[in-house]
């Protein structure tokens, strides 16, 4: 298992995400920020690209913040 792999495994347990005998992993990088869900419904998925674009947009807010 690779470096990268073993990083999203401890990333994946970070988040408690769900686990499931089947994967499907998602993964988008925000930033220093990546969110990896694993899940066989399609639902689980849409949630983890809803939970990026709404941390993404707190990153984006918290930083217009920061430079007012």
């Amino acid at each position: 298992m690779g470096k990268k792999r073993e990083e999203a495994e401890l990333r994946l347990r970070s988040v408690n995400a769900p686990r499931t005998t089947g994967t499907v992993i998602v993964a988008k990088p925000w930033n220093d920020l990546t969110f990896i869900a694993r899940s066989l419904s399609w639902t689980s998925v849409e949630h983890a690209f809803k939970t990026l674009l709404a941390l993404d947009a707190l990153r984006a807010t918290a930083m217009r913040s920061a430079s007012n």
